[in-house]
């Protein structure tokens, strides 16, 4: 696998995967970049139905969680792993465990933690494998502190690891592309400038699937990631940034999620080069009227960065 450069993804992670004065995570948002409240995402035919999926649809109503699971081959719940470590919540390798703590996540960053630093292996199961990248992606963004370069590392490489093997299992579903984009741009984040640019086109062609399958996922993830892509890479021989492209990609994102906030943002920080600084503000603005549709933690980043961006444009 080609090393990302981090110096390119710094912004994606909390989204993601944060940016600049917007904070050294990436909300991929980068996100990556996933929600306690999220939409309904249309699924290929015949594909099994993720009890959340990240979806998020113009005028649509965030749907209700659903607990129940269809039957899966993840490690059983009666193997928890985080129990001798005094977990108040100890995750497990299964769908249902996953899912549980997911609807609390900001309650248990330790034990989010603490099943992600210890790896731990997961059969091929579509379901288990795409629900493990969705939690690196939190517990790198927002589960660790900002200076823990080494967890967001191994975090984010693990999370890359088992998006890529659910992306192979079933190539036709969105999730495994989408989370192998978003935990690739926090490894890439991590691992340091020199780490190179070959990563960004992996990253490219697993967003170019994604929105082939599902624009819509994560609030308009795939566009926004994409988007980001563009915006931060340089461009001409050395790669292929386009801050052209990348407008066209926020503004996407926006009609497919029009709720999210961070969709708001990330297109304001191009107009601000693309376009002014006044047309970014007014795309600012937009968002203080918008509902919460992320999870709670995710809501207080987002804002935190708006208002710092709208500082540094004024």
């Amino acid at each position: 696998m080609p090393q990302a450069s981090p110096s390119l993804f710094n912004g994606f992670l909390r989204s993601g995967c944060a940016f600049g004065a917007l904070s050294s995570l990436c909300l991929w948002a980068a996100g990556s970049y996933a929600f306690a409240q999220t939409e309904a995402s249309p699924q290929p035919s015949g594909a099994q139905t993720l009890p959340r999926t990240e979806s998020a649809k113009p005028g649509a109503s965030p749907a209700p969680a659903q607990t129940s699971e269809p039957t899966i081959k993840g490690t059983p719940a009666s193997e928890p792993l985080m129990s001798s470590q005094g977990s108040s919540f100890p995750l497990q390798a299964n769908s249902a465990s996953l899912d549980a703590g997911w609807q609390i996540r900001a309650k248990i960053h330790p034990d989010i933690l603490a099943f992600l630093r210890t790896k731990p292996k997961v059969a091929d199961d579509f379901e288990v494998l795409s629900k493990v990248a969705r939690l690196a992606y939190y517990g790198a963004s927002f589960a660790v502190s900002k200076d823990a370069s080494k967890d967001k590392l191994e975090i984010g490489q693990y999370g890359y690891e088992i998006a890529d093997r659910a992306r192979k299992l079933n190539p036709k579903r969105v999730e495994g592309h989408y989370w192998f984009a978003v935990n690739y741009g926090i490894y890439g984040t991590a691992k340091g400038v020199m780490a190179s640019l070959g990563g960004a086109k992996d990253m490219k062609e697993a967003l170019d699937q994604a929105i082939g399958i599902d624009p819509a996922f994560h609030f308009g993830g795939p566009h926004r990631i994409r988007g980001r892509l563009y915006f931060k890479l340089p461009g001409g021989f050395i790669s292929f940034g386009d801050k052209k492209k990348a407008l066209e990609d926020m503004k996407k994102a926006i009609e497919v999620a029009p709720n999210m906030r961070l969709n708001y943002m990330w297109l304001a920080e191009v107009q601000a080069k693309v376009e002014n600084d006044a047309i970014a503000l007014k795309t600012l603005e937009k968002t203080r009227e918008l509902p919460a549709v992320a999870g709670d933690e995710e809501e207080a980043a987002y804002k935190r960065d708006i208002a710092a961006l709208e500082k540094d444009l004024r």
